[in-house]
This record gives structure tokens, C-alpha cells and sequence, in this order.
């Protein structure tokens, strides 16, 4: 797919700049953009280039009439709190539509291919959740409460859970199944991938779909982020699903990859002097790796340990859903 040429302007030199390092970080496989400075070098590489979206901030008010004759989508982020408005700019209302600049980077991504291509792929790619669900420090709650999350997400949205991890008891839940994780990747591997093949290795359970662990564990560690991001995409444009919940284990590679396409991340720790480091630790790799704005993107967590004396069998998610730890769960999809 060819990338979606944006042009950039805000006279806010702190905003724009941050913006400008989210999309060349997280959308520059996606996007093509030029960041401008001065209205005027703005309106002259519109004249002899061709955009196919403007995105404005901070002195919108002296550009709109400029590009009244251009028919060009453009998005305004203003310092309007809530929600995509409407206001009149001069510009027919399908080409410009205004938002708030204090809302997530995934929500104003969403609107910009929105403006770009109403029906294109990459669209539901951008409006599709990916919540990843890591524990640096091993915490044992990790499986349930990633569990329990994607159960309580499926009763209103189409979802699918990957678990990424070695040893995590998962079987011991769901049972043995014919295909894993291993055997997805290898449908994926495929010039086109397969989709028959695919859905073989998909099965349902409490309302949500998953693909299970893979069996053999040194199999994780030929799988890399960019084989996984292949996955959701594929699972996303092709088969549907809102939202993606992934269960990671250790750091495979291309693992900087796997975490720039989850949209929110939790980062599971405990108390206690050991587990503080340890996590510094994966917060500083995931700095250098991603920069400073992805940490915007992780919530720590540390979970209450409510379910030990659960006991582990096909009932065991049912069983935890309507105690103290499934309303715990429940509290953090909330927000």
C-alpha cells in the first residue's frame, strides 16, 4: 500500500515537534510527511506537490482561507477539549473537519485516514484495539488477569487473545489442542498467508476467540514482533476483530516492533525492592528503544493476588469473572 502523503503545520513549536516524533516513530511504514515551519513554505510545497492531507494546529485561523481553491482534506487540532467538531472555516465541510489536539494519538490518527480513505484497510487497522499485557518481574497473576480482561472485553467487541509466553499454565485451563501459536506464524509465512489455515488454529471459549501458546517453547524464539504484527493485522483487516489482546513473555526479536503496535500496554509489577529495579530496568529498554513518548502508552499495575486458592480447570475463568479480582479487572477496562 502506498504511503499517505500529510503535510504538518502548527506554530506551536512544542506541539508540533511532538507530534511530528509520534508519527515518524509509530507511522512512518504507513505515512509520508513534511513537517513545515512557515505558513508560506507550507503553501508553496502545496503548490507543486501533491498532499492528500493537511493536518493544522496553532494558527489554523491564517491558512484555512489559503486553501479554500485546493480541495485538499484537512484536519484541524485545536485546544478544544472533547470530541471531533465542526465549524465554519470557508472550506466545504467533507474537506475539513476540527478535533481536539488533547485526546490520544491513536484517536487522531484514526480521523486522519478517515479524511484519506473512508474505506480503506489501513483504516480498520487504525481504529482496532492491540493491548498488550507484559510482567517484567514474572508476576504468577499475569495469565488470569490477561485473561479475565479479554472475557470481559468480548461481550462487546469481536476479540482475539495471543499469549506469547513460555510455562504459563494456559493449557492447564483451556485444555490440549491440535495447533499453537507455531502453527499460525507458519500459515502467515505464506506470500499471501492462509487464510483456511489460519482459521484452523483459532479456537473459541467464553465468548472470545485465541490462538494458544506454542507447545514447545524453544518455538517462541523463532517467532519475531514482525511475524506477530503480521498476525493482527491479517486478524484485524481480514477476519474482523476489534481488538487483539496479547500476553507477552520474554523479549523475542523484533521485539521493539510487537510493542509499537499494541495502542496501550500494561506492565504488571510487585512491591519490593528487586521488583522496582527489574522494572526500571524494562521501562529504560523500552525508552531507548522507543522513546520517551511511548511510555505515554504503558499503565503499571500491580495486581492483587485474590485468586491463589482458585483452582485451575475449564470452569476456573467463570469462577474468578464474579470475585473481588474479576471486579478488579473489570475497574481497569473502565479506566
Amino acid at each position: 500500500m502506498a504511503k499517505m502523503k500529510v503535510a504538518i503545520y502548527d506554530s506551536d513549536k512544542w506541539y508540533r515537534e511532538r507530534f511530528a516524533d509520534y508519527l515518524l516513530n509509530y507511522k512512518s511504514q504507513e505515512m509520508d510527511l513534511s513537517v513545515f515551519t512557515g505558513i508560506s513554505f507550507l503553501l508553496e510545497a502545496l503548490a507543486v506537490d501533491k498532499y492528500q492531507l493537511v493536518v493544522l494546529g496553532c494558527g489554523y485561523e491564517e491558512v484555512l482561507p489559503k486553501l479554500r481553491s485546493l480541495l485538499i482534506p484537512v484536519l484541524v487540532l485545536t485546544e478544544i477539549s472533547n470530541g471531533m467538531i465542526k465549524e465554519s472555516s470557508g472550506l466545504m465541510e467533507e474537506h475539513c473537519s476540527f478535533t481536539s489536539k488533547y485526546q490520544s494519538m491513536d484517536e487522531i490518527t484514526r480521523q486522519m485516514y478517515m479524511l484519506v480513505e473512508p474505506e480503506a484497510e489501513s483504516i480498520t487497522v487504525a481504529m482496532a484495539k492491540v493491548i498488550g499485557i507484559i510482567s517484567p518481574v514474572r508476576d504468577e497473576m499475569q495469565l488470569l488477569f490477561s485473561l479475565l480482561y479479554t472475557k470481559n472485553l468480548a461481550g462487546r467487541e469481536k476479540v482475539l487473545y495471543l499469549n506469547l509466553m513460555e510455562f504459563s499454565g494456559f493449557y492447564e485451563i483451556f485444555g490440549e489442542k491440535q495447533y499453537d501459536l507455531t502453527d499460525a506464524v507458519l500459515a502467515m509465512r505464506t506470500p499471501d498467508g492462509n487464510q483456511n489455515s489460519l482459521l484452523g488454529c483459532i479456537y473459541e471459549q467464553d465468548g472470545f476467540s485465541y490462538i494458544c501458546p506454542t507447545k514447545n517453547p524453544e518455538d517462541t524464539k523463532e517467532i519475531n514482533g514482525q511475524e506477530i504484527r503480521k498476525l493482527i493485522r491479517y486478524a484485524v483487516q481480514k477476519l474482523g476483530y476489534e481488538t487483539v489482546v496479547i500476553d507477552i513473555g520474554g523479549i523475542i526479536e523484533g521485539f521493539p516492533e510487537l510493542l509499537r503496535e499494541c495502542t496501550k500496554l500494561y506492565c504488571i509489577t510487585k512491591d519490593g525492592g528487586l521488583f522496582t529495579v527489574q522494572q526500571n530496568q524494562f521501562l529504560a529498554y523500552v525508552r531507548s528503544a522507543l522513546g520517551e513518548v511511548y511510555l505515554e502508552k504503558i499503565t503499571e499495575l500491580e495486581l492483587p493476588h485474590l485468586a491463589k486458592s482458585a483452582v485451575y480447570g475449564e470452569h476456573l475463568l467463570e469462577q474468578l469473572n464474579w470475585s473481588e479480582f474479576g471486579d478488579y479487572v473489570r475497574r481497569q477496562i473502565r479506566g
